[in-house]
This record gives structure tokens, sequence and C-alpha cells, in this order.
């Protein structure tokens, strides 16, 4: 028999709690952008994803699971994520997922770019390559936009409201898990 854990309890009845507890205007604007995603999908767009910071590797699940997941329901979406954790910590990372997105990256696409905070000369020089190519970016990102993002257009924002790092990653994996499923319901009522 396995000995329960009372931290392991605690753990995971905190983060239900914290979940349980999300205002409704982070699970309406969720749903927003979740349909906002699969409309685009169905008009054969391409959704890029881009995970800066610690989020790399949860934007690598998103995009495995837009990719994989219900493979024998539905056909993989047309999403392809931009960097990996290798090229973070390239001193010149920022050309490895800028390059590849201005040769790939078509007018009426969207970008989903998840990151700590906006305070990145990179993420401008990339929101700016993308407003050059006419493409939506939804940013997920702790707190408010800083000054030089919030002056491109077509951004939407969607402020993820945590106390620390973890709480952070606990929400975007809600959130990713969130599009994923709406984006699945819309497309194939799955």
């Amino acid at each position: 028999m396995i000995n329960e854990s009372s931290f392991i309890a605690d753990r995971i009845a905190s983060a239900m709690q914290h979940l349980g507890n999300l205002p409704p205007s982070l699970t309406n604007s969720i749903n927003e952008i979740g349909q906002f995603m699969a409309a685009n999908l169905a008009q054969d767009r391409t959704l890029y994803i881009l995970g800066l910071d610690t989020l790399t590797p949860l934007t690598a699940v998103f995009c495995q699971t837009m990719l994989y997941r219900n493979s024998d329901q539905r056909p993989s979406l047309p999403v392809i994520a931009l960097n990996n954790q290798t090229s973070l910590y390239s001193p010149n990372h920022s050309k490895h997922y800028i390059q590849p997105f201005q040769a790939l990256a078509q007018p009426g696409d969207m970008v989903l770019i998840a990151c700590e905070n906006t305070k990145n000369d990179s993420l401008k020089d990339f929101i700016k390559a993308a407003n050059d190519r006419d493409i939506t970016c939804i940013i997920m990102c702790m707190g408010p936009l800083s000054e030089q993002i919030v002056q491109f257009g077509q951004l939407i924002h969607l402020p993820i409201e945590a106390d620390n790092l973890a709480r952070m990653h606990e929400l975007s994996l809600f959130i990713f898990n969130g599009l994923s499923d709406i984006i699945e319901y819309q497309l194939f009522a799955i």
C-alpha cells in the first residue's frame, strides 16, 4: 500500500481551489480566443506558437497536442512551433524563430506567444515582423503589455494573474488545455 502524502494532497487541493476561483473574464477570454483560433484554422490559416522564458516547454506540449491528440479521430492541425528549448540558450536566439516565421507566415495567420513578460527587445522585433505580415498576435503573459508592445496593432492580450512562476505555469497549462478542447470541439465536435 502506498502512503498518502499530505504535501501532495495539499498541493492538489490548492491547485483545484485556484482553478475553481478563476475570474469569469479569464474563462470568457479563453473561450473567445479558442473560437477565434478555430475559425481561422477552419479557413486554412496556420497557428504559429512561440514560447519564451520558462514557458517554452509548455508551448511545445500545446503544439504536440494540436498535431497528435485524438489522431485516430481527427487530422493534425496546421500548427508550427517556432522555437524549442535549445534555441533559448543561443546568443542570437531571436533569429532562430523570426527567420522561419518570416519565411512561412502568410497574411491572416496567427501566432500564440507565451512569455513571462513583454519587456524584451526580441519580442518587439518578432511582433513587428508579425504586424508587417498582417498576422494577429495572441500574447499570454503576467501583467499588462509593455509600452513597446502596446504600440503595435492586431494584438490580443490574455493576462495571467499569478503570484509566482509556478502559479503562472499551472494557469498556462490550464489555458493551453482549454484552448485545445475548444478548438477540437469547434472543428471536429470531439
